[in-house]
């Protein structure tokens, strides 16, 4: 009797110890996937600022000279026009730039958050082995004892 209500016992921890553990392992699985969809949007981000930065170095080579079309009585308003243009685009540049770096430290921070992540799961999955060796032990010896019990009683 004793030994059938230690059995329940253990058999309930062991249940408990599962569905936490299945809900931790949830958890890490969701934090993982919104950590895998921000580094994708964070990595689109970086291409589209780098797809920026490279059409205003295109731009930035323009000169006037270089427009056939442009006439002498007005080749100083385009460049006073084009030099607006270029300070603009310099100054957007710059703006891309610090987000390109505020992206790409975000981005360094949510590889290291995965990385411990990834890290506290597996000391998570250890520990739970381990508790569930004892148990799974702990319930063999007193399996054991209860048999050497009875066979001892046989014999007697």
């Amino acid at each position: 009797m004793e030994l059938e209500r230690e059995r329940t016992r253990l058999k309930s921890q062991l249940e408990e110890l599962r569905q936490e553990t299945d809900t931790q392992l949830k958890n890490h699985e969701e934090t993982i996937s919104l950590l895998v969809s921000e580094k994708t949007a964070l990595t689109s981000q970086i291409h589209k600022l780098i797809e920026v930065e490279t059409s205003m170095d295109s731009w930035s080579k323009f000169t006037p000279s270089t427009d056939p079309y442009l006439g002498a009585n007005n080749a100083e308003e385009s460049l006073g026009q084009e030099k607006t243009k270029n300070t603009d685009l310099e100054s957007q540049c710059e703006k891309l730039h610090n987000q390109i770096n505020l992206v790409t430290s975000k981005l360094e921070l949510l590889q290291r958050g995965e990385k411990e992540m990834n890290e506290r799961s597996r000391e998570q999955v250890y520990t739970m082995f381990c508790i569930y060796s004892r148990v799974f032990l702990t319930s063999l010896k007193g399996a054991s004892a209860a048999v050497g019990d009875c066979l001892s009683r046989r014999s007697a």
